[in-house]
């Protein structure tokens, strides 16, 4: 009888112990495949930590590229020979695509000093519809002028003010083309035309040229795009140097 009664209380026991047994089984799984997926993102992470670094440096090499062809010939030649003054080219590097364009800055019109209606004009040749390139051409002058007097369709500090903005018109130059974004009515669609169209160096600086890199992987899913602004010097010593170099848009 006493025996029956301790394998009795054994089983009891044994009954207890599986389901604290099957929890922790379960705890140990969740927390398995919760470091298993964390391993996959922190993976995952660095590989595109370390796309972006090689697209990075894929792009600055296609600034360098170009820049050595430029020094390398003439830059009146090699304009010509990669179709006239605004080219585009492309190689590969390391399984990367990279393209390149360069435009000469003395192409362009000067945003801080040309009139509203050089901006005008220049603004319908690239497409923009003529009441829409009057208004813009006037904000673009207005922001930079230092007096309080309203171009036509233009805007002062009180028409920023009314129409709801936190900032009036600089009243000074321009010291960067991304503050034309701050211009009302310029949108996301109109400022990309604006890299072809102006410039801060056309009206003071000789021998200047804008060259664009765009490195993209061999699936086109990833791109990095570097802008640079180069002055060629004709200087052995220093044969050119860098008035900007910043990433751009893709």
């Amino acid at each position: 009888m006493k025996q029956r009664v301790k394998q009795y209380k054994i089983s009891r026991q044994r009954g207890a112990i599986l389901p604290v047994v099957l929890w922790v089984i379960v705890i140990c799984l969740v927390v398995a495949g919760s470091y298993a997926a964390n391993t996959r993102m922190a993976v995952a992470a660095v590989k595109n930590t370390q796309d972006a670094v090689v697209l990075k440096y894929a792009a600055r090499s296609g600034i360098y590229i170009t820049l050595q062809q430029l020094l390398g010939s003439t830059t009146d030649g090699y304009l010509q020979h990669t179709n006239k003054k605004a080219t585009g080219h492309s190689f590969v590097l390391e399984d990367v695509q990279v393209t390149v364009s360069i435009k000469a800055e003395s192409d362009k019109v000067s945003v801080n000093t040309a009139s509203v209606a050089q901006i005008r004009t220049v603004l319908e040749f690239s497409g923009i519809e003529q009441n829409q390139a009057a208004t813009l051409a006037a904000r673009i002058v207005d922001w930079r002028d230092s007096d309080k007097l309203r171009q036509p369709g233009g805007m002062e500090d009180a028409d920023y003010n009314a129409a709801g903005y936190k900032y009036g018109a600089k009243d000074a130059m321009y010291s960067d083309l991304e503050e034309l974004r701050l211009v009302a009515g310029v949108d996301a669609e109109i400022f990309p035309l604006f890299a072809d169209i102006f410039s801060l160096y056309s009206d003071r600086l000789q021998n200047i040229y804008r060259i664009r890199s765009v490195a993209r992987d061999r699936n086109a899913d990833k791109a990095v795009a570097i802008d640079a602004v180069i002055q060629l010097t004709n200087q052995p010593y220093k044969p050119y140097r860098v008035l900007k170099w910043s990433r751009g848009e893709v």
